[in-house]
């Protein structure tokens, strides 16, 4: 009875003495060792009380170790025996991540179907995997891997078409940044009237929430608006100044308004997108009005020069805005770098003129 008594003590004492060790070496960052007591207890004393906790931190020392397939065997054990409420969705929800990330698409379907899943789960899964699927599209867009309506690469016209079936689940945000890949979709495909219908479908949803002052559907929404102006900048490239400039003068103050508007939703990142584009668009047109003056009337030729010059100092003054508010609102991004290296020399009688003259008056956020 003796012997009985303190071989049951020991084996009580066992887990608990190396799950102490194994989180002592963890603490030291050591996790080759805290792994090693992890191990045994689970292999030795798998019916412990301190079982499920060692689990636990088996399956995140696995995936700290870069040991993900060894994570999600554990995760997969795991889901089996905690049953506590709260517990066992963070488990499913860490599985499914796992499964989703080492392309083991059988065992995420076969998981995603089974009753016990909670529907918050499947929910809170998809919505995470739709995030992480449209930073992956809007990446390879930006690549140039859209072309003709679709992308180059198999997986990613895959992922298109997935979120394309689910559009309707989606989170604002993501609704309103999948909205502007679907469009530039039809733009590369030169359909510019289905385009503009997916960008404005999306605007709609977005003018009807109740949510427009978050911050991310606020930014989805004003870099949706500003891909939109790419139909009339088409538009405005497309136009001769010396065979029609009133139309060409008419779409640019267009653009101007649209940037303008684009400006006013306030997300600093899109903003400072939407003032360099104003900015490169009156220099281009200054340079177009330029190259016409030699081929213009010479009552005209004056006043054309003059606009011309004016144009190129809106464009400069603009230019020192992207970098003066990027370093006022601590945004830095590519845009700003551009910014930068356009340098502005135009010393035409706007050179005097404040910023705020332009018709849209001081841009404050």
């Amino acid at each position: 009875n003796y012997w009985t008594t303190v071989e049951a003590e020991m084996y009580a004492l066992a887990p608990k003495a190396l799950l102490m060790a194994s989180d002592i070496y963890a603490k030291k960052d050591n996790y080759g060792a805290s792994l090693v007591g992890l191990e045994k207890l689970v292999k030795n004393y798998p019916n412990s009380e301190q079982s499920v906790e060692a689990f636990s931190k088996l399956a995140l020392a696995y995936e700290k170790n870069f040991e993900f397939s060894k994570a999600a065997e554990i995760f997969e054990v795991l889901l089996r025996k905690n049953d506590k409420v709260g517990e066992r969705e963070k488990i499913a929800l860490r599985l499914l991540v796992l499964l989703e990330g080492l392309g083991e698409d059988k065992k995420l379907e076969k998981l995603l179907s089974e009753s016990f899943i909670k529907a918050s789960v499947k929910k809170d899964f998809f919505e995470r995997r739709a995030y992480r699927i449209l930073s992956s599209l809007e990446k390879a867009q930006l690549d140039g891997e859209l072309e003709k309506g679709k992308f180059k690469n198999a997986t990613q016209q895959a992922y298109f078409s997935e979120l394309d079936s689910n559009s309707k689940a989606l989170p604002l945000d993501a609704a309103l940044r999948f909205a502007r890949i679907k469009g530039i979709s039809h733009r590369s495909n030169n359909k510019l009237d289905l385009a503009d219908q997916v960008w404005m479908a999306g605007l709609k949803d977005y003018w009807k929430s109740s949510e427009k002052r978050n911050p991310r559907i606020l930014e989805a929404a004003a870099r949706l608006r500003l891909e939109q102006s790419s139909v009339w900048e088409a538009v405005f490239k497309g136009i001769d100044f010396t065979k029609n400039g009133a139309k060409k003068t008419e779409i640019y103050a267009k653009l101007e308004n649209w940037y303008a508007e684009v400006v006013g939703l306030k997300s600093p990142p899109v903003a400072l997108e939407a003032l360099l584009k104003s900015a490169k668009l009156s220099i281009e047109f200054s340079k177009e009005l330029e190259l016409a003056v030699g081929r213009a009337p010479a009552s005209d030729k004056a006043t054309m020069t003059q606009v011309s010059q004016d144009l190129k100092t809106k464009g400069d003054m603009l230019v020192q805005q992207v970098a003066e508010r990027a370093k006022a609102w601590k945004v830095v991004t590519p845009v700003v770098v551009e910014a930068v290296s356009i340098k502005g020399t135009s010393q035409s009688t706007m050179a005097s003129r404040k910023l705020q003259d332009h018709p849209w008056g001081p841009l404050t956020l």
